[in-house]
């Protein structure tokens, strides 16, 4: 998926859930010290990233292959000195770039990511990932709702959300969209309005890939690791083989 169309409006949505997910990178990963590694699958913007250096003296890399949203993450490096010198960017798509990371990992973060990789790839990411994670280690991923298996109404699905910049309302409404066969793919609207008129749209369609916690655990199992809770709906630990 290419976010060049999308990008600008990508953090001023997704920042807010990082104030809700510090705690938890906080208790799996608060106490590293700067010997260790955590590896952001898919870093975006770095609003992950920054939350990661805020919680954790680990070392971290970051895989972001989209070359709009990695514009973006290195601006955010380029304004801090400190977060610079712990981060390192790979240009790279995963799973194929995990044959370069290191052999050691001390934790890995897949946030909001799993969805834009078909199974074959998925497949390979944890046959790649869980070998690299320390017998201590863990990898936090997001996952998606369990369906009810009922049909939803035109339109119920949808998730909207707006924020103000000055004098402009940013709007965005997400939801499910039939692409690419029988796999679900998504359906972003972004708007701007000033002063009670819309000034801009944008419509991006893709495929995303439902990942539930049932889905996550059978695919992890399959490659030798297992799946805990953690308490909180939207994350699940990946604990990898002893």
């Amino acid at each position: 998926m290419a976010y060049d169309r999308t990008a600008e409006f990508h953090e001023l949505f997704i920042a807010p859930l990082w104030h809700g997910y510090r705690s938890l990178l906080a208790d799996h990963w608060g106490a590293l010290s700067s010997q260790a590694v955590i590896l952001d699958v898919g870093a975006g913007t770095g609003v992950g990233l920054l939350a990661l250096a805020g919680v954790t003296a680990a070392q971290l890399i970051a895989i972001e292959p989209d070359r709009t949203m990695r514009t973006a993450l290195m601006a955010r490096l380029a304004t801090d000195v400190v977060m610079a010198e712990r981060t390192t960017v790979f240009t790279e798509r995963a799973p194929h770039v995990m044959s370069e990371l290191p052999d050691h990992l001390d934790g890995a973060l897949l946030a909001h990511m799993l969805g834009h990789l078909d199974a074959r790839d998925r497949e390979q990411l944890w046959t790649l990932l869980l070998p690299r994670l320390r017998p201590e280690a863990m990898a936090l991923v997001t996952v998606s709702p369990e369906p009810d298996g009922r049909a939803a109404a035109d339109g119920e699905l949808a998730i909207t959300d707006a924020r103000w910049v000055g004098e402009r309302e940013y709007t965005v409404s997400y939801q499910p969209h039939p692409v690419h066969g029988p796999e679900r793919g998504h359906l972003s609207v972004y708007r701007v309005h000033h002063r009670g008129r819309q000034v801009t749209e944008e419509i991006e369609i893709g495929a995303w890939y439902p990942i539930t916690a049932t889905v996550l655990a059978a695919e992890v199992e399959a490659a030798g690791g297992a799946v805990l809770e953690t308490g909180n709906p939207t994350w699940r630990a990946v604990v990898t083989r002893t």
